[in-house]
C-alpha cells in the first residue's frame, strides 16, 4: 500500500489554487456536460461578476442539453 502525507493539499488556506489551476478544474469538471461555449461563457461571467446584471445569467449558461 502506497502512502504520501500532504501537509497542505492544493485549495487549501495555505495552498491556494492559481486562477489557471481553478479554471483548468472547472473545464474538466464541466466537460462531459457542457460546450466548449459554454464553459468559457461562464468562466468569463465568473471572473466579471460584478457586471452580471442578472444572476439568471448562471443558470442559462449552466444548462445541460440532452441528446434524444
Amino acid at each position: 500500500m502506497l502512502r504520501q502525507h500532504v501537509e497542505h493539499a492544493a485549495g487549501t488556506a495555505h495552498r491556494p489554487m492559481t486562477d489557471r489551476e481553478i479554471e483548468v478544474k472547472f473545464r474538466a469538471l464541466c466537460e462531459p456536460y457542457l460546450a466548449a461555449s459554454q464553459i468559457a461563457s461562464l468562466i468569463d461571467r465568473c471572473w466579471n461578476i460584478t457586471d452580471v446584471q442578472d444572476a439568471a445569467t448562471f443558470a442559462q449558461l449552466a444548462s445541460v442539453t440532452r441528446n434524444s
